[in-house]
């Protein structure tokens, strides 16, 4: 499953108990694989819907580098969920 089929499977309502708890499981551990830097990047972009300019303010990172950082963070998932 990849990042977006997973999320996907998230937010659809008719999904049944059991795959929505597959779901989760997979997402949870796609996310324990990350640093808590990278974990925290993610979060702010996908969940909490932070632009790239606000996630620069609060973690003192470059907006450059936060895009690479979410495009390679967005590889690594693809690649773990499948």
């Amino acid at each position: 499953m990849n990042d977006d089929s997973i999320i996907e499977a998230l937010l659809i309502e008719n999904n049944t108990p059991e795959s929505k708890v597959v779901a989760k499981h997979e997402l949870e551990a796609i996310m324990s694989s990350l640093s808590s830097t990278d974990k925290a990047i993610i979060l702010a972009k996908e969940y909490y819907g932070y632009n790239y300019q606000e996630i620069s303010d609060l973690m003192d990172i470059p907006i450059s580098t936060l895009k690479s950082k979410v495009f390679r963070i967005k590889k690594q998932i693809a690649r773990e969920g499948d």
